[in-house]
């Protein structure tokens, strides 16, 4: 299939799926994200004269896309390298019409990737897999997949029925928003949360102070940052936590943008980072901590 030989992928999903089908070989431009676009929320891209548009990772490269002439700047670095195909993770719902997946005819052929709910994030394999060429792979990992979250899922549950006294613990999802902590306002904070046997607690959004805190009664804190926020988040997620004396909470860092970045098969592999730091009895007694690069521990030597 010659229109394989030439990939570039655009935004964690896109990496993440073409790196687990096999593809990744045929990689030859590879772009985590770009400046518009944090978690699938899009946000404003202004352009030379000074006008401020919405626009999607897709624009530049999709002549007919409505934010298309004042993106076109941001194609150039992927074009110089002639892929054959992209990949691009994007909320937009024009380049996406109205499914997950989506494929776009034009001057290069582009593979539209949306964010689903958590639930459904896995099925983005198999439509991928075929809008590449590469069905059965997709259908491989997709089986594999699938699998190893239900048996994520069935452990907390047996977990949570079989144990006496067991409860789903109380977590509080904070992220960094330029010195304020706010209860994370994107959905799959949530999503993973509750995938790992826990409750998420706040409103969305909210305003984090210690009487707020204080007021949840949280068994968990997972606090971080995302893409928005680059300042040194372990020292500032320790005055929410348990060592300012709030309240006797368990405090973890939490890198935002690894958990919630991908809708591909790493999904399974945060809500099982989720489990390990929330409910890690439900995986044995073993005590193997979650991935420190998606969250570690915060403990009173941290500075």
């Amino acid at each position: 299939m010659p229109f394989l030989s030439r990939i570039a992928v655009i935004g964690p999903t896109a990496i993440d799926l073409v790196g687990g089908l096999g593809l990744a070989g045929n990689v030859v431009s590879r772009t985590a994200g770009m400046a518009w676009r944090s978690h699938g929320r899009e946000v404003a891209e202004t352009d030379v004269g000074g006008l401020v548009k919405p626009t999607c990772a897709i624009a530049p490269f999709h002549a007919s896309h409505a934010g298309h002439a004042g993106a076109v700047g941001q194609a150039r670095h992927v074009l110089a390298v002639t892929p054959s195909i992209i990949v691009a993770d994007t909320t937009c719902t024009d380049c996406l019409s109205g499914g997950t997946v989506s494929v776009i005819e034009g001057a290069v052929r582009i593979v539209a990737i949306g964010r689903p709910p958590l639930a459904s994030c896995l099925d983005l394999i198999l439509a991928v897999g075929m809008a590449l060429g590469v069905p059965d792979r997709g259908g491989a990992l997709h089986q594999h997949r699938v699998a190893r979250m239900l048996a994520l899922r069935m452990h907390v549950a047996r977990y949570l029925v079989r144990t006496s006294g067991a409860r789903r613990p109380v977590v509080i999802a904070a992220r960094s928003d330029g010195g304020e902590w706010r209860v994370h306002d994107d959905v799959r904070a949530h999503e993973v949360v509750d995938a790992g046997g826990g409750m998420t607690a706040g409103t969305p959004g909210a305003l984090l102070d210690p009487a707020t805190v204080q007021a949840l009664r949280p068994d968990i804190i997972l606090a971080g940052t995302d893409g928005r926020d680059t300042g040194d988040t372990v020292s500032r997620a320790r005055a929410i936590g348990l060592y300012r004396g709030v309240t006797d909470a368990q405090s973890w860092h939490a890198d935002w943008d690894a958990l919630l970045g991908s809708s591909g098969p790493f999904v399974v592999d945060a809500v099982e980072a989720a489990i390990r730091a929330t409910l890690p009895a439900a995986l044995g007694a073993n005590g193997t901590p979650p991935r420190p690069d998606l969250l570690k521990r915060i403990t009173p030597g941290d500075d």
